[in-house]
C-alpha cells in the first residue's frame, strides 16, 4: 500500500466507524460517537476523538500515516475544514483527507465501477458515481427540508402524526408505552438538545418493530417513494443500472426497499448495513 498505518473512518450523524490498517493487513476496530461539521466545531469533534482510548496516545496517533474521513457533512470548504483542523491536530504527522460520506458509500458499494449509490441511515443521500468521482449528486437539505427514506424524516414522520393525533390508537398507545414520549420530552429533544435528527431517527426501532402495522407499513412506503421521486429519478442513469444502498434503514427495511423500487421499475443492487468492510476493500486495493 505504500504506508504501515491507514486510519479510516466511516461516519454519520449517529456514530463513527474506524478501521486501521497496518502493512501486515490486520485491522484494528473502533467506534465513537458521530461526527457531523453542520452541528460541531472542531474543537467539539476533538472532543469525540476522545471518547476513543487509542485516540489520546500520542504515540499512537504519532505512528498513524494517513487518514481517510468518510463523514457526514463533509461538502464545503468549510465543513470540510473544520472536520481537517481536528483530524490534523489529533493524527499530527499523518497525510488527512476528508470526503464525504456519499463518496465514502460510493467506493464501498461500486469499487470501481460506475452505478448510482445511495445513503439511508439518519439522514439520505445518492450519487451517479463514475467508478473514480462522484459526477452527480442531487442535494438532500437535511431532514427540515429533505432527506426522504432516512431515519430523521421516518422518525419525523411518525411524530408528526402523533402529534396530530392521526396514529391508530393502539398504536399511539404503544408508542407511549415503548418510548415514554411526551410533549415535553419531544420539545426539548427537538427544540433544545443537539443533534434533533438522532432523536428523530431513534424511532426507527420502533417503526421497524411495528412494519406489519398498516399505518406505519405505508409510512415507510411513501417515505422510500419520495427518495425515488425527489433523488434517483434526477438521474438519466437510474433506470439502465443497478441502484446500490448503505445505511442502517436500507439494511433494516431491505425487502420492503427492493420492493418500492421493483414497482417504480428501477433494479436493487447491493444493499449493505455498514460501507467500512468496503471501504476496507477499496483502499488495500488502491
Amino acid at each position: 500500500m505504500g504506508v504501515n498505518r491507514i486510519l479510516i473512518a466511516d461516519s454519520g450523524s449517529t456514530k463513527t466507524q474506524w478501521v486501521l490498517l497496518d502493512s501486515a493487513m490486520t485491522h484494528s476496530y473502533f467506534n465513537s460517537f458521530g461526527i457531523n461539521p453542520n452541528y460541531q466545531r472542531s474543537s467539539e469533534i476533538l472532543d469525540v476523538l476522545d471518547e476513543v482510548a487509542e485516540f489520546k496516545d500520542p504515540v499512537f496517533c504519532n505512528s498513524i500515516e494517513q487518514v481517510f474521513f468518510y463523514g457526514a457533512g463533509c461538502h464545503g470548504e468549510e465543513n470540510t475544514n473544520t472536520v481537517q483542523t481536528a483530524l490534523q491536530k489529533r493524527f499530527a504527522k499523518a497525510q488527512v483527507e476528508v470526503e464525504s460520506d456519499m463518496l465514502g458509500g460510493a467506493k464501498a458499494l461500486c469499487n470501481r465501477k460506475k452505478g448510482i449509490a445511495c445513503i439511508l441511515g439518519t439522514g439520505s443521500n445518492s450519487c451517479f458515481y463514475d467508478g473514480n468521482n462522484i459526477v452527480a449528486n442531487v442535494p438532500s437539505f437535511g431532514y427540515l427540508f429533505g432527506d426522504h427514506g432516512s431515519g430523521a424524516v421516518l422518525g419525523k414522520t411518525l411524530i408528526e402524526a402523533f402529534c396530530s393525533d392521526l396514529l391508530p390508537s393502539e398504536l399511539k398507545d404503544l408508542l407511549v408505552k415503548e418510548t415514554g414520549i411526551t410533549r415535553e420530552i419531544l420539545l426539548f429533544n427537538v427544540y433544545k438538545k443537539a443533534f434533533p435528527n438522532r432523536y428523530l431517527a431513534s424511532f426507527v426501532p420502533f417503526i421497524h418493530a411495528n412494519i406489519e402495522n398498516e399505518f406505519i407499513h405505508q409510512m415507510v412506503v411513501m417515505s422510500f417513494a419520495d427518495f425515488l421521486h425527489f433523488q434517483i429519478s434526477k438521474y438519466p442513469e437510474a433506470k439502465s443500472l443497478e441502484i446500490n444502498f448503505t445505511g442502517s434503514v436500507a439494511f433494516l427495511f431491505s425487502k420492503l426497499l427492493s420492493e418500492v423500487l421493483t414497482s417504480a421499475g428501477y433494479k436493487m443492487g447491493v444493499c449493505i448495513q455498514h460501507p467500512l468492510e468496503g471501504l476496507i476493500t477499496y483502499h488495500k486495493q488502491h
